[in-house]
């Protein structure tokens, strides 16, 4: 069996959907907060800035 990309969006959906209901609100919020961090870290970690 391929997977083509479609196939590897449904998966990766249906992970993220299990993921969600298994952990809570509490995962999503880890997760935004790390989105929140690697994004600062990536603005001001810059050498030189």
């Amino acid at each position: 069996m391929t997977l083509d990309w479609r196939n590897s969006l449904m998966l990766g959906f249906i992970a993220a959907v299990f993921v969600t209901c298994l952990f809570g609100p509490y995962m999503i919020s880890v997760m935004l907060g790390g989105l929140g961090l690697t994004c600062y870290l990536t603005k001001h970690a810059r050498p030189g800035a």
